[in-house]
């Protein structure tokens, strides 16, 4: 039985509307849970309104999101800032946003947070979370479609879709039963706050834990090309970039041997693309001023404490800079110099006389 062309063309046209109504479906789901206010990533509006306000974009991963307080940034320096970093945020992505913003917000700073795990990320594994926090940081079903055909794989986009359609389900069920709440604050500017919990370690820890793992310099996934892109992007755009290290707690530090490698050869690439590096593990008082005990939620993001801790040192290094004074009295010139003046290194003398 041969089949004919007015079958296949019907044959085509069913397929076309099932996709349409998937699409459809999807859109009257997940859409209004982006724009809701629910998620506190929902800030497309809320950049939208305030472009062109701003002067420095801060950028990075969940670490940064926690890590970087606008309103403590700038009552201490006068500028204006955002912070646009997300959960699991891919270099792809980070560059996407980062475009988008900068066209329509002709900033002075970009600030690129990264940290050893950027490097680590496995991007079968991982991507799917960064790429479905951009999607919803997205202004119109337009933007996330050009966003997803310019940065995702046709298996990812399933992925994402299966994410936003859950997390859409989920918000339906919560409006209709009236249990939704309302997470996104614009006052915040991209800040996430975060509960602290105590790492301090006991004295047996101290002991036990020293240099216990030391850090692998192999990577699965080349990730400086991307980053280097994102460096190009500022430059074309006339926007200073510079990368900054945020401090992890004290005890994952005293944990791990060979930090310095991992110090050295960022601040090797980064001076190999003319782009200023600040690493914040080596700021001076920085056992004091980011506590194990109250500055983190975990190893590496930071508490509510934390956060103004460090987005108050950061903006003393900024203000410093502006006034022409040299940089180095304020941190330390390796990881060693740092782990030998921390509170641990003098429990773990003492137990080892």
């Amino acid at each position: 039985m041969q089949t004919s062309k007015k079958d296949v063309v019907k044959a085509l046209i069913a397929v076309a509307c099932l996709l349409a109504m998937l699409i459809g479906f999807s859109v009257l789901i997940i859409a209004p849970m982006i724009h809701a206010g629910t998620s506190y990533y929902a800030d497309a509006d809320t950049r939208k309104q305030t472009a062109g306000d701003y002067d420095f974009l801060f950028i990075g991963d969940s670490d940064g999101l926690t890590a970087f307080r606008p309103s403590v940034f700038d009552a201490q320096t006068g500028y204006t800032s955002y912070n646009l970093s997300g959960t699991m945020m891919t270099t792809e992505t980070e560059r996407y946003l980062l475009e988008k913003e900068i066209q329509r917000n002709p900033v002075k700073q970009v600030v690129l947070q990264f940290s050893y795990e950027t490097f680590c990320r496995d991007p079968e594994r991982e991507h799917g979370d960064g790429n479905s926090t951009t999607v919803q940081r997205l202004e119109n079903f337009g933007e996330c479609c050009d966003f997803l055909i310019r940065n995702v794989d046709v298996d990812q986009c399933l992925d994402i879709h299966s994410r936003l359609l859950t997390a859409g389900l989920s918000f339906w069920k919560d409006k209709l039963t009236g249990n939704l709440e309302t997470s996104y604050d614009a006052s915040a500017r991209g800040w996430h706050c975060t509960a602290g919990n105590n790492l301090q370690l006991s004295d047996e820890e101290v002991v036990s834990a020293y240099n216990r793992r030391t850090l692998s310099m192999e990577f699965t996934y080349d990730y400086t090309e991307e980053i280097a892109s994102i460096f190009r992007l500022c430059r074309e755009y006339n926007v200073d970039i510079c990368v900054v290290i945020l401090p992890v707690s004290a005890e994952h530090i005293w944990r791990i041997d060979g930090w310095d490698l991992f110090h050295d050869w960022v601040s090797d690439f980064c001076a190999d693309n003319r782009v200023p590096m600040y690493d914040f593990n080596l700021y001076k008082g920085k056992n004091d001023l980011f506590s194990d005990a109250v500055s983190y939620k975990d190893y590496a993001h930071m508490s509510e404490e934390g956060a103004n801790a460090f987005s108050m040192a950061f903006a003393q290094v900024m203000q410093t800079l502006s006034e022409g004074k040299d940089l180095s009295p304020m941190f330390y010139a390796s990881y060693s110099e740092m782990k030998a003046d921390s509170p641990y290194a003098e429990i773990y003398t003492r137990y080892n006389q």
